[in-house]
Protein backbone atom coordinates (compact mmCIF):
# COMPACT_ATOMS: atom_id res chain seq x y z
CA UNK A 1 0.00 0.00 0.00
CA UNK A 2 3.06 2.13 0.29
CA UNK A 3 4.25 1.83 -3.15
CA UNK A 4 1.08 2.70 -4.22
CA UNK A 5 0.66 6.21 -2.52
CA UNK A 6 4.36 6.93 -3.48
CA UNK A 7 3.50 6.44 -7.05
CA UNK A 8 0.36 8.56 -6.90
CA UNK A 9 2.18 11.06 -5.25
CA UNK A 10 4.90 11.17 -8.33
CA UNK A 11 1.93 10.76 -10.93
CA UNK A 12 0.43 14.06 -9.42
CA UNK A 13 3.23 15.71 -9.17
CA UNK A 14 4.38 15.04 -12.81
CA UNK A 15 1.31 16.28 -13.96
CA UNK A 16 1.16 19.42 -12.21
CA UNK A 17 4.78 20.68 -12.02
CA UNK A 18 4.87 23.58 -14.36
CA UNK A 19 8.39 24.18 -14.31
CA UNK A 20 9.08 22.90 -18.01
CA UNK A 21 6.88 24.87 -19.62
CA UNK A 22 6.32 28.60 -20.92
CA UNK A 23 3.03 30.03 -21.06
CA UNK A 24 1.16 32.89 -22.24
CA UNK A 25 -1.23 34.93 -19.97
CA UNK A 26 -3.77 37.02 -22.09
CA UNK A 27 -5.46 39.85 -21.39
CA UNK A 28 -8.08 40.82 -24.17
CA UNK A 29 -7.59 40.30 -27.75
CA UNK A 30 -4.34 37.72 -28.00
CA UNK A 31 -3.87 34.72 -30.25
CA UNK A 32 -0.99 31.99 -30.94
CA UNK A 33 0.52 30.07 -33.89
CA UNK A 34 1.78 26.84 -33.16
CA UNK A 35 2.81 27.02 -36.92
CA UNK A 36 -0.31 26.36 -38.38
CA UNK A 37 -2.18 29.71 -38.31
CA UNK A 38 -2.97 31.81 -35.47
CA UNK A 39 -6.00 30.91 -32.98
CA UNK A 40 -7.34 33.29 -30.56
CA UNK A 41 -6.66 32.29 -26.77
CA UNK A 42 -8.91 33.22 -23.67
CA UNK A 43 -6.65 31.32 -21.00
CA UNK A 44 -3.44 30.22 -20.00
CA UNK A 45 -2.17 28.51 -22.98
CA UNK A 46 1.43 26.45 -23.10
CA UNK A 47 3.35 27.76 -25.77
CA UNK A 48 6.83 26.24 -27.20
CA UNK A 49 9.89 27.76 -28.87
CA UNK A 50 8.92 29.26 -32.37
CA UNK A 51 5.66 29.74 -31.36
CA UNK A 52 4.25 33.68 -32.13
CA UNK A 53 1.95 35.28 -29.92
CA UNK A 54 -0.23 38.35 -30.73
CA UNK A 55 -2.27 40.88 -28.99
CA UNK A 56 -5.20 42.88 -31.35
CA UNK A 57 -5.94 45.87 -30.45
CA UNK A 58 -6.95 46.72 -26.86
CA UNK A 59 -5.17 43.41 -25.94
CA UNK A 60 -2.08 42.88 -24.29
CA UNK A 61 -0.17 39.29 -22.98
CA UNK A 62 2.33 38.08 -21.01
CA UNK A 63 4.94 35.05 -22.06
CA UNK A 64 6.11 33.62 -18.88
CA UNK A 65 9.39 31.57 -19.45
CA UNK A 66 9.57 28.74 -16.83
CA UNK A 67 12.25 30.81 -14.78
CA UNK A 68 9.27 33.38 -14.25
CA UNK A 69 10.85 35.88 -16.66
CA UNK A 70 8.14 37.80 -18.09
CA UNK A 71 7.96 39.31 -21.87
CA UNK A 72 5.66 42.26 -22.35
CA UNK A 73 3.46 41.42 -25.84
CA UNK A 74 1.80 44.98 -26.56
CA UNK A 75 -1.09 45.95 -29.11
CA UNK A 76 -0.21 44.90 -32.17
CA UNK A 77 3.32 43.42 -31.49
CA UNK A 78 3.94 39.88 -32.76
CA UNK A 79 6.35 37.90 -30.14
CA UNK A 80 8.02 34.77 -30.89
CA UNK A 81 8.61 32.09 -27.63
CA UNK A 82 12.59 32.31 -27.40
CA UNK A 83 14.52 29.54 -27.01
CA UNK A 84 16.34 31.20 -23.76
CA UNK A 85 14.95 32.94 -21.13
CA UNK A 86 15.38 37.12 -21.93
CA UNK A 87 15.98 38.01 -18.67
CA UNK A 88 19.30 35.66 -18.86
CA UNK A 89 20.43 35.92 -22.41
CA UNK A 90 23.87 34.42 -21.72
CA UNK A 91 22.51 31.32 -20.18
CA UNK A 92 22.83 27.61 -21.26
CA UNK A 93 20.54 26.49 -24.24
CA UNK A 94 19.19 22.66 -23.46
CA UNK A 95 18.01 21.22 -26.91
CA UNK A 96 13.93 21.43 -27.35
CA UNK A 97 12.16 18.34 -26.28
CA UNK A 98 8.94 17.90 -28.43
CA UNK A 99 8.82 14.59 -26.57
CA UNK A 100 8.44 15.45 -23.26
CA UNK A 101 4.89 15.81 -23.10
CA UNK A 102 4.93 12.27 -24.36
CA UNK A 103 7.55 11.47 -21.84
CA UNK A 104 5.21 12.93 -19.06
CA UNK A 105 2.43 11.17 -20.20
CA UNK A 106 4.18 7.28 -20.63
CA UNK A 107 5.14 7.78 -16.78
CA UNK A 108 1.57 9.06 -15.78
CA UNK A 109 0.28 5.66 -17.78
CA UNK A 110 3.14 3.83 -16.07
CA UNK A 111 2.32 4.97 -12.80
CA UNK A 112 -1.51 3.92 -13.50
CA UNK A 113 -0.30 0.58 -14.66
CA UNK A 114 1.82 -0.55 -11.99
CA UNK A 115 -0.84 0.61 -9.43
CA UNK A 116 -3.44 -1.24 -11.15
CA UNK A 117 -0.97 -4.51 -11.02
CA UNK A 118 -0.76 -3.76 -7.61
CA UNK A 119 -4.40 -3.52 -6.49
CA UNK A 120 -5.20 -6.88 -8.66
CA UNK A 121 -3.09 -9.00 -6.06
CA UNK A 122 -0.37 -11.45 -6.96
CA UNK A 123 -2.57 -13.86 -9.42
CA UNK A 124 -2.01 -11.85 -12.35
CA UNK A 125 -1.70 -14.51 -14.57
CA UNK A 126 -5.63 -14.68 -14.89
CA UNK A 127 -5.84 -18.17 -13.68
CA UNK A 128 -8.39 -19.54 -11.52
CA UNK A 129 -6.57 -20.81 -8.49
CA UNK A 130 -7.34 -24.68 -7.84
CA UNK A 131 -9.26 -25.20 -4.09
CA UNK A 132 -7.97 -28.36 -2.20
CA UNK A 133 -11.20 -29.70 -2.38
CA UNK A 134 -11.34 -29.36 -6.31
CA UNK A 135 -10.70 -32.31 -8.58
CA UNK A 136 -9.23 -31.96 -11.41
CA UNK A 137 -10.78 -32.21 -14.69
CA UNK A 138 -11.55 -36.02 -16.60
CA UNK A 139 -10.38 -35.57 -19.76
Amino acid sequence: MQGLRCIALVCAVLASTPAWATYVVPSGGVAISHGEGFRQITGQTTVAVGDAVVASPGGSAKIVYDDGCTEEVKPGDIATVKPASPCNPGAYVAPAHPARPYIIGAAIVGGVVTAAVLIGGNNSSGHKKKSKNEKPASP
